[in-house]
Order: structure tokens, then sequence, then C-alpha cells
């Protein structure tokens, strides 16, 4: 769901000291606590890192009308992260609880925010356009559906949207008059995609169209 400029900011000061051994990372505590000996486990402050993340928005609305935010983060190698839960936050609010899995990571460190509603994403089927015709032995169903997207929030944001034509795997179904304006189309899996950047409170409108025509005495849905 991207947003190159943002960052992700701590203000904590670092209080540790990191003493690396071969297959293990520890961290002296500076930073004196007052631990109570009632047996309990406390949670303390051992690291505070401020790193630059990259902000993207994702939504598929043919699945749903949602859009998913995602950070990434380079070089988080260097951070020396466990593998563990973790807690989310964004934009002052608590998110929910993840897990992270530092063995499955590439290079670059995927953050799942989770849905957003300040995009708000709707795919509506345009009546106008969407016909039957019959020519001989076959018929044909001519589709077109339009995607809003908007912006609600105050900052500038990057979403990614996709959409998909049908695919057909019977030489008696031809998909055809393929109409996708501003969007780039993977010949393989007839998959769409739309690079958007909108700035606070913009609206954009995609419009794809197609036609499918196969024999007359068959039934097929499509949407």
């Amino acid at each position: 769901g991207k947003n190159k400029k943002s960052r992700a900011d701590a203000s904590i000061a670092q209080q540790n000291q990191e003493v690396y051994q071969p297959t293990t990372v520890d961290f002296e505590i500076e930073l004196p606590y007052s631990i109570p000996s009632d047996g309990k486990a406390r949670a303390v402050d051992i690291k505070s890192e401020s790193v630059t993340a990259t902000y993207e928005y994702f939504a598929a609305p043919k699945l749903e009308e949602a859009a998913f935010l995602t950070a990434y983060v380079t070089d988080w190698q260097e951070l020396n992260l466990l593998d563990g839960e973790v807690n989310l936050f964004f934009e002052g609010a608590f998110l929910g609880k993840s897990l992270l899995d530092t063995r499955s990571m590439g290079d670059t460190l995927d953050i799942s925010l989770g849905q957003d509603k300040g995009i708000v994403v709707q795919r509506n089927k345009l009546k106008e356009y969407s016909s039957r015709q019959f020519l001989g032995k076959n018929k044909t169903e001519n589709r077109a559906f339009e995607i809003v997207v908007r912006n609600n929030k105050p900052q500038a944001v990057k979403v990614l949207v996709q959409d998909q034509f049908p695919i057909s795997t019977d030489k008696n179904i031809v998909v055809e008059d393929l109409s996708y304006p501003g969007a780039e189309l993977e010949a393989d899996t007839q998959l769409l995609t739309w690079r958007l950047e909108l700035a606070p409170r913009e609206e954009r409108k995609l419009e794809l169209r197609y036609s499918v025509k196969y024999p007359r005495n068959e039934v097929l849905i499509l949407e």
C-alpha cells in the first residue's frame, strides 16, 4: 500500500552496549533498573533505534474492498533483531501483535501493518457497458468495472492496485477486447497493476473492460 519519505522515529536514547560472540549477541544494559525480588518477570528497554522505512498500500478490490499497508526496512541485519512476538504501532495506535522470524527475511524486512481505513477502495460493475450478444452458435459477454481509490489521509500516499482479467483454458472460450487504461498487464497471469500516487483527499477512478466469446449452450459466471 508507498511513501518513500516516511520515517519511523524513536526518541529513547540507546542505553546499552552490544557484545558480539561467534553465535550470540549479548546486550549489556548500562541504565540501572530496580527490580523487585518478588519472583515476577519484568520487561526493560534494552535498545532503541530510529530507522527509515518506505510504506506501500496494496489493494485487490476484486477480492476485498480494502487497502493494506506494509512497511519496508532495508539494512535490517545491522539491527541484530531477535526472533519472537512483536507489538505493532502505527500513527500512535496499537495495531496488534505479530511474529518476527529473521530466518525467513530477505534483503528487506517487510512489516505488515494491516488494513488502513483512511484509504477507501471500491469496485463497481458498470452496467451501461455490460451486455450480452448472440451471434450464430456463440454468445459474447461484455464486462466493464470501475475501481475508485480515495485517499482520506492528510498526507500523500502511494497505492498499488491489482485486478485480473479472466483466463481461458478452453479454445472455445475466448477473452478479447481488453481495455485497461494506465495499468500494466502481465501476459501470463493476466494480472493488472496500477501504481498510484494520491495527494491528500484525492480520488482516482480506474477502469477495465473485456469481452468473452463462448458457445451459447454453455454458462459462465463473469465478475
